[in-house]
């Protein structure tokens, strides 16, 4: 293979990528968003995705953690986070990542709107699962 043959396909698969992150998903398609970086300096304990264009929902949230402590479930659609429209900007997008960081968001249930209020956490260590932040008995602390 020759070296422009691998540039051209480096490129295409550039390309593709490009177009499967920003290209719409079709009708009744879930379009999870990823965006890379560093892990945050601080831990909540949920991870959420959504359709382009839409809200975030939140896909799982880590038995003992900080979202869990507030209430957060599984399916919840967040609305409003940190004082922001979500339909507007990336979740945690100007807000500040240290631990500690009081984070108050509105989110809908079912036909239900709840305000859930959230305070991060050191991050996990290395080795570390959420539940091993658990008080004996399996309940959350806090």
């Amino acid at each position: 293979m020759t070296k422009r043959t691998s540039q051209a396909g480096l490129c295409w698969l550039s390309l593709s990528a490009i177009l499967a992150i920003a290209w719409p998903a079709p009708s009744g398609a879930q379009e999870i968003l990823y965006i890379p970086g560093p892990p945050p300096p601080s831990y909540t304990g949920f991870n959420y995705g959504g359709q382009l264009g839409g809200r975030p929902s939140v896909l799982d949230v880590a038995k003992c953690s900080p979202a869990d402590r507030a209430g957060l479930r599984v399916g919840d659609v967040i609305l409003v986070f940190d004082g922001r429209d979500t339909g507007e900007a990336p979740l945690f997008r100007g807000s500040s990542r240290e631990p500690g960081t009081v984070y108050v968001m509105t989110v809908r249930r079912g036909e239900e709107k709840i305000e859930i209020v959230l305070t991060s956490t050191e991050p996990l260590a290395k080795d570390e699962k959420p539940a091993d932040r658990c008080e004996e008995g399996g309940r959350p602390s806090g």
